[in-house]
């Protein structure tokens, strides 16, 4: 089976076979278009390089309400997650809308909590699929996309962030029209 139709398979397979398609987000065209009602960003649209080895899943839409005591944020996650490509290298993109780019602490349980949730997701694909490690190969990225109360023009530059990798340092990203998946990993 050739590289590029693996994911394809895959990914596939996630959507048709395995994830509840309520959980799975709108992808038009060469973009993937994330609602949140409550949330005053309301919309993003995230634009992908490879849309036929896209998949969005709305994450913090999944139960897992009963199995779990609130504790230490296991119950947390973040919006969306999407899988994909950019320049032949395969993504985890780990996503939170919200409308302040403030309390890292819940937004951090929240990443964590997805992270569980896609490790779930491999388990399932290990077990009752026969796919071993079909993660070990994507690349996690986390990001919080946040809007502006006030437009601001920066008058310092900016400093070298480490990149999105962990939970901890995800990446702050003003929130736009136009959003490019290759800007965010």
């Amino acid at each position: 089976m050739a590289k590029k139709n693996e994911s394809m398979i895959l990914l596939d397979v996630l959507a048709k076979e395995i994830l509840d398609s309520r959980l799975i987000a709108e992808l038009t065209g060469d973009f993937v278009r994330l609602c949140e009602p409550a949330s005053p960003l309301k919309e993003i649209k995230v634009h992908v390089e490879c849309p036929d080895r896209t998949l969005a899943l709305r994450i913090d839409k999944a139960k897992v309400n009963g199995l779990f005591r609130k504790g230490r944020g296991q119950l947390r996650r973040c919006d969306c997650v999407i899988f994909t490509e950019v320049q032949e290298q395969k993504y985890l993109v780990f996503i939170e809308m919200k409308h302040k780019n403030n309390g890292s602490e819940g937004i951090v349980q929240q990443f964590k909590g997805a992270e569980c949730l896609v490790d779930y997701i491999a388990s399932v694909l290990d077990r009752f699929y026969k796919e071993k490690y079909v993660f070990n190969e994507y690349k996690k990225r986390f990001v919080l996309f946040y809007k502006a109360s006030i437009p601001k023009k920066t008058t310092r530059l900016k400093k070298q962030q480490k990149e999105n990798d962990v939970p901890e340092r995800y990446l702050r990203k003003l929130a736009a029209d136009k959003l490019w998946i290759g800007e965010l990993v």
